[in-house]
């Protein structure tokens, strides 16, 4: 079994889905320019930025929400509304951003 099918068929292996409302975003350039900032990041699974949104499904063991939010504003723009997907305890603990 190679690493890609372990990892896939763990069953401790989960992603979490966040959507953020992005202010500054107005442009096809700027939504280009995010969704690179964005798409360079490990372990997001996937994303669409459209209609002044972003949506993330990630995984909390390779990158956090704070890492996501500090690319977004390394691009030029501002969270300005952000909610989240259920995820199960574990996925809580590995996501919950320590001071």
């Amino acid at each position: 079994m190679s690493d890609a099918d372990a990892s896939s068929a763990d069953p401790l292996h989960e992603w979490i889905d966040v959507e953020m409302t992005i202010a500054g975003l107005s442009s096809p350039a700027d939504e280009q320019a995010l969704s690179k900032a964005v798409g360079e990041l490990p372990g997001i699974k996937t994303f669409t930025v459209s209609a002044g949104k972003l949506a993330v499904e990630y995984e909390p063991v390779t990158i956090t929400k704070a890492r996501i939010h500090e690319a977004i504003e390394r691009a030029g723009f501002r969270i300005a509304d952000e909610e989240s997907g259920s995820a199960s305890p574990i996925a809580d603990a590995l996501h919950h951003d320590v001071p």
